[in-house]
C-alpha cells in the first residue's frame, strides 16, 4: 500500500462481529509489528571535470622550534619566499619516563614549495570519482539498516561536468509506537 507520514498501519482494535454480521463491538489490545517501507530518494552529485592538483618543485625551507608551557620559540624564518606552501610539522615531546612526558617539546618545521597545476580528468577517471563517490554514500545508508532495492543512478559526462543523477529504491524500517485513547 501507499503510506504517508503519519497514517496508522497497526491498530490494535479488534471488530467483535454479531450473528448478522455486523460490528458488535471493540475489542482493545496492544499492537506491535515490524513496519517496513519502500522509499525512493534521489540521488544527485555534480562536479567540473577541471580541477587544480599540487605539483611539488622539490624547494623547501627548514626551520625549528621549541615549546615550553604552551609557548612556542621559532627559528625559523619569518618570511617565506613561496606563493604557495605546505607546512610540514615533526613534533617531539620530552619525557622522563616512558609514560611521563615533560611539558616541553621541540620540532622541524618544514616549508615545501608547490605549484597548483590544472588538470582535466578523462572520463574513465571522472566515472571512477563519480562512481566511488555514490559507493561512499550507498555504504553510509546501509551502516543505517537501510537495504538497497534497486539502484538507477546513471554517470555522465559532458566536456565540463561530470554527473551522478538518479532514484536509488530502498527498504528501510519505520514507524513509531504511539499511544492512543480508546474511540481514536
Amino acid at each position: 500500500d501507499t503510506v504517508k507520514k503519519g497514517d496508522p498501519l497497526v491498530i490494535g482494535q479488534l471488530e467483535i462481529i454479531d450473528d448478522s454480521g455486523e460490528v458488535a463491538s471493540y475489542q482493545y489490545c496492544a499492537a506491535d509489528a515490524d513496519i517496513y517501507v519502500q522509499t525512493r530518494y534521489r540521488y544527485k552529485h555534480v562536479f567540473p571535470m577541471k580541477y587544480q592538483e599540487k605539483q611539488y618543485s622539490g624547494q623547501k625551507k627548514l626551520g625549528y622550534y621549541l615549546e615550553i608551557f604552551g609557548k612556542t620559540f621559532s627559528f625559523a624564518r619569518k618570511h617565506i619566499p613561496y606563493d604557495a606552501y605546505d607546512v610540514v610539522r615533526q613534533e617531539h615531546p620530552l619525557k622522563l619516563t616512558e609514560n611521563f612526558y615533560l611539558p616541553i617539546s621541540w620540532g622541524k618545521i618544514e616549508n615545501r614549495e608547490y605549484e597548483n597545476i590544472e588538470k582535466i580528468y578523462t572520463k574513465e577517471e571522472a566515472a571512477q570519482k563519480a562512481q566511488e563517490n555514490l559507493d561512499k554514500f550507498l555504504q553510509k545508508i546501509q551502516e543505517k539498516g537501510v537495504q538497497i532495492f534497486e539502484n538507477n543512478v546513471k554517470i555522465e559526462t559532458d566536456g565540463k561536468n561530470c554527473r551522478a543523477v538518479g532514484d536509488i529504491i530502498v527498504i528501510e524500517k519505520a514507524g513509531k509506537r504511539v499511544e492512543r485513547t480508546i474511540g481514536e
